[in-house]
C-alpha cells in the first residue's frame, strides 16, 4: 500500500520531486521532438525528390499505356508486370451519382416514391449541448422526469506551474 504523506512538508517535498521530474520529461520530450523534427526533414531532402521524379514518370507512361504497343503486350489482360513494375489499370470502388440539378442528391424525388422508402435512411440523435442547456431552463423539471442530468467528476490532478504542457 502506497503510505500518504504525513504532514504539509512531506507533501511539499513529494509535490517539489514531481515538480522536478515533470521539468526533466519536458526538457527530454523537447529532445525527443527536436531529434524527430530533424530525422523527418532528413528523410524528406531524401524522399520528396525521389516521389516527385516517380510522379513524373508514371505521368508519362499514363499515355503508353493506350498505345497499340502496350495493347498487343498486354493482350485482354487489365495489367502485367514489366521492367520490374506491375503497371495497368483496375477499377476504383463504386459510388453513387446523381445526374439531376437537386441539392439534395435527389432525396426529394425518391421520398415522393413510395416503393423508394428502403432507399432513405433517417437517423435521429440527442443534441447532448443543447439539452444540457434546457436542463436549466423551464423545461429542464420535464428532462429531469425522463431521467436526464448532468454529471461533473471531481479529478485529481497535480501538475507543475510554470513549464509547457506536453498535450495532455
Amino acid at each position: 500500500m502506497i503510505e500518504p504523506p504525513k504532514d504539509l512538508a512531506e507533501a511539499t517535498r513529494l509535490l517539489e520531486r514531481i515538480a522536478r521530474l515533470d521539468a526533466r520529461i519536458v526538457a527530454r520530450h523537447g529532445v525527443r521532438v527536436a531529434k524527430i523534427a530533424q530525422i523527418n526533414a532528413s528523410a524528406d531532402r531524401l524522399l520528396v525528390p525521389a516521389l516527385a521524379q516517380r510522379e513524373r514518370l508514371v505521368e508519362r507512361l499514363k499515355p503508353w499505356w493506350n498505345s497499340d504497343e502496350a495493347k498487343a503486350a498486354r493482350k485482354t489482360a487489365k495489367s502485367i508486370v514489366l521492367g520490374g513494375c506491375k503497371i495497368g489499370t483496375r477499377e476504383s470502388a463504386a459510388s453513387l451519382t446523381y445526374e439531376g440539378a437537386a441539392e439534395d442528391f435527389g432525396l426529394a424525388q425518391l421520398q415522393a416514391e413510395k416503393w423508394a422508402k428502403p432507399l432513405i435512411t433517417v437517423s435521429y440523435s440527442v443534441d447532448k449541448t443543447k439539452t444540457r442547456e434546457a436542463l436549466s431552463s423551464k423545461r429542464g423539471d420535464a428532462l429531469k422526469a425522463m431521467g436526464f442530468g448532468e454529471r461533473q467528476a471531481t479529478v485529481f490532478f497535480v501538475s507543475s506551474v510554470k513549464l509547457p504542457t506536453l498535450g495532455r
